[in-house]
């Protein structure tokens, strides 16, 4: 099946279409996590800072044009210097020729630091064929992304992207991703800010990458002991903060109609159950609270 089939074109413009995206969550506050959250969005600038055109912040209303100045807009907050906006962090950025315009790649990040529970996401969008056959510079930007990323949880792989802040857009996104979601296990829901709280209270999903920080880490009993417990089709690889849990050799996105249920990421999602997320603190926009724990439970 051609990935690039998932989307949907109108009036020129790309509502909705596949990608490959990384996720990361944390549940540290802005200033002890800015250093790694700093290099998650410099590996994503270095390599696609001059693609990226439009842009907007959690206090603006329309996007505006990337330029070198909001290229630099993270690091200054994330570097604690004097002017940072009150309140809650949040930008996103594509690559779209407007706003509706669904283009990889592409960047979004919010930071809580209003509430009492600090929680955080950063995300990178890249186009579905980044990589076709050799998934080592995919693998590469991982590894590096998260290297000193303060990481809760994560996970990287075959996803969705479009423009969440538009009514419509969602509403018409919505009535294509949810029959792909159903289909094809190996897809992973695109709205993460849907998902950051969820993920304070455990694990959101299962991907071809399954990335885990310190704490799920120690409750598994440590690298090498997860490493013993999953089999030899599963590898996992430490870094500072955790481990990277990689379900076969390439993502998938696999096919239900046709049981192809994705078998290395079920054994990764039955050796994982104990930390899931409960259902009920997550959301999907279209799904019934019946699909949403059919949706969360696919990999059972």
């Amino acid at each position: 099946m051609n990935l690039e089939d998932f989307s949907y074109r109108e009036n020129d413009i790309t509502i909705i279409t596949a990608c490959l995206e990384i996720v990361v969550f944390s549940d540290v506050p802005l200033e002890e996590g800015a250093k790694g959250f700093s290099k998650f969005y410099q590996e994503f600038r270095n390599r696609f800072g001059n693609e990226v055109k439009l842009y907007n912040t959690a206090n603006m209303k329309i996007m505006k044009t990337v330029d070198s100045e909001v290229l630099n807009m993270v690091p200054f907050w994330l570097g604690g210097q004097t002017g940072i906006p009150k309140g809650d962090l949040g930008i996103e950025m594509h690559s779209g020729k407007t706003s509706k315009d669904a283009v990889p790649p592409a960047f979004d990040m919010y930071c809580d630091r209003t509430s009492d529970e600090p929680n955080a996401y950063f995300r990178m969008v890249l186009p579905v064929d980044w990589f076709v056959s050799d998934p080592t510079s995919f693998l590469e930007l991982v590894h590096s992304a998260i290297s000193d990323f303060p990481l809760l949880s994560g996970y990287a792989g075959y996803s969705f992207f479009w423009q969440t802040r538009d009514p419509e857009i969602m509403e018409k996104a919505a009535e294509y991703y949810k029959p792909w979601l159903k289909r094809h296990p190996g897809f992973v829901h695109g709205e993460t800010m849907e998902f950051v709280e969820t993920a304070l209270f455990g694990i959101v999903a299962v991907d071809w990458l399954t990335l885990l920080g310190s704490t799920y880490t120690e409750k598994l009993g440590g690298a090498e002991r997860i490493s013993k417990d999953l089999d030899n089709d599963i590898e996992v690889f430490p870094f500072n903060n955790g481990v990277i849990i990689q379900a076969g050799s390439l993502p998938k996105i696999g096919d239900v109609n046709r049981n192809d249920r994705l078998e290395a990421y079920q054994k990764v999602a039955r050796y994982l159950m104990g930390l899931r997320a409960p259902v009920e603190e997550a959301w999907i926009e279209g799904f019934e609270p019946e699909e949403l724990e059919e949706w969360f439970a696919r990999f059972d």
